[in-house]
């Protein structure tokens, strides 16, 4: 399954979800001002995710994917910016922690046998300026959603940014010509999507809850932190990757990072 059609599934498979939330919960009104914020969050979704596969495709992972680790640290200062929220000298420490922590973690298996010449091969890279706009655009939609967020509710703008991000998913499938690829999904892969599908749809909702009351970068910073621990310890036990002494490094980065952002 490629992976712009995994994007449509897993987002045409929540809507059911989240419009039941929806129903029940009510909502803020849509305002011009609500249809311009939520409108910029799903097209940079949509333009991060086509950036993604494009990054895939003509990029060394190695090379590119340790990128999206700034991500903490752009969404915290766009919410400055956007939102005027300002962390405290110990939160900003620990999202630059995590920030180190998941570099470090991620650029453990590069090619290169240094951080510079890692740089240095990103700079030369045209699947890394890919996977830069894909860090730029989620950084972004994070400040995006908490507008969004406080003037309809976390279950109005959840549906209304699944929607969107599934019919313009849908549309970039089309206009490349990959519709067709819909309907070559195996039987077999269903039942993972339907267990992605909840668990996305949990993380995400949570994620809207969130952002009413709590801070974009610790947010992000957290979920950053949590994420990478959570893909070390499925690579562990379900993949037998081997845990190195660097990868563990990072995680203790990372946790003392978490740490200081959330006391």
């Amino acid at each position: 399954m490629s992976p712009l059609v995994q994007v449509f599934y897993l987002t045409l498979g929540l809507i059911p979800v989240l419009a039941a939330w929806a129903a029940t919960s009510g909502g803020g009104e849509v305002s011009w001002l609500y249809a311009l914020v939520a409108g910029a969050s799903i097209v940079l979704n949509v333009l991060a995710n086509l950036a993604y596969v494009k990054a895939l495709e003509v990029s060394d992972l190695s090379l590119s994917v340790p990128l999206l680790s700034l991500t903490p640290a752009v969404a915290a200062t766009f919410a400055v910016f956007l939102l005027g929220e300002h962390l405290s000298t110990r939160q900003t420490g620990g999202v630059l922690l995590v920030v180190v922590g998941a570099l470090l973690l991620t650029t453990s298996h590069a090619t290169t046998r240094s951080f510079s010449g890692w740089v240095a091969s990103v700079s030369q890279d045209r699947g890394s300026l890919y996977m830069l706009l894909v860090a730029i655009s989620w950084s972004l939609t994070l400040p995006l959603d908490k507008m969004a967020v406080l003037q309809v509710g976390p279950p109005r703008h959840a549906l209304i940014s699944i929607v969107g991000v599934a019919a313009g998913t849908l549309g970039i499938l089309l206009l490349k010509g990959q519709g067709r690829r819909l309907f070559e999904v195996q039987r077999r892969i269903w039942p993972l999507v339907l267990a992605a599908v909840l668990v996305s749809g949990f993380a995400f909702g949570l994620q809207l809850v969130l952002l009413e009351t709590v801070e974009v970068g610790v947010i992000d910073g957290t979920k950053r932190a949590l994420g990478n621990f959570m893909a070390l310890l499925f690579g562990a036990t379900i993949y037998r990757e081997s845990v190195t002494l660097i990868k563990v490094a990072a995680l203790s980065v990372m946790a003392g990072g978490v740490l200081l952002i959330l006391t």
